[in-house]
């Protein structure tokens, strides 16, 4: 696990591998880190270690918003037929967007990868319905692009209390909890955290299938340090 994080630090602009020999070829941990992301060993490793710290059990307020990633040119041009890639094109040029439930600004609960230019509320609901656990009553803090009726009737079926704000032309108006809404900034410190490691502030992996892997490193990375600085 120490090779394949120290390998979450490297990218293709330097041009080499920092690996200390002990852990072996850097092609050897690559390919060990491919094989666990494609086959699921990585995802359930970190969500079984999650459940057991019970990682935002006690979320004073769930957060839930998005942020872009600009994909490398050596991270696009993969065929389709090599399997899902979420990398689509915006003003920006290639991008790819992480989609993130968090429970404070140190842990995220779960994500979701879309491409460039997919809308927030549809993608959003597809996150919140793969939810295994119902929110216990907790408000969700979103942006305006989630304020739709649907995105909020869904979080309220999921015992959450949607709390965004409503667009300038909607007519029907409604009461939310601004303090709570402040506390939306935790999720976009979870992204300058886990955009602290450069293989996820800049997209180098072509497929799904690694992208998630340097994600879930990230993830843990962050929960590990949370723990050890608890007082």
């Amino acid at each position: 696990m120490k090779g394949l994080s120290r390998r979450s630090r490297v990218t293709k602009e330097n041009g080499m591998h920092p690996l200390p020999e002990r852990f072996g070829k850097w092609s050897t941990v690559y390919a060990r880190f491919r094989r666990w992301s494609r086959s699921g060993v990585l995802e359930r490793l970190f969500a079984a270690l999650r459940e057991q710290e019970a990682v935002g059990e006690e979320a004073e307020c769930f957060g839930l918003d998005s942020t872009g990633v600009k994909v490398h040119p050596d991270g696009a041009g993969a065929r389709k037929t090599n399997g899902p890639q979420s990398i689509g094109k915006s003003r920006g040029g290639w991008y790819a967007q992480i989609r993130m439930v968090s429970a404070s600004d140190r842990h995220a609960m779960i994500f979701r990868l879309s491409d460039g230019q997919a809308h927030g509320a549809p993608e959003g609901r597809i996150l919140l319905e793969s939810r295994d656990k119902p929110g216990a009553d907790a408000p969700l803090a979103m942006d305006r692009a989630c304020e739709g009726d649907e995105t909020r009737g869904l979080a309220e079926t999921l015992r959450m209390t949607p709390v965004a704000p409503q667009k300038a032309n909607r007519t029907v108006k409604w009461n939310y909890d601004r303090e709570f809404y402040k506390l939306r900034n935790e999720v976009e410190r979870l992204f300058r955290s886990l955009k602290g490691c450069r293989c996820i502030r800049t997209r180098f992996d072509k497929l799904d299938a690694m992208f998630p892997g340097f994600l879930n490193l990230a993830r843990r990375r962050n929960d590990m340090r949370f723990s050890i600085n608890r007082p």
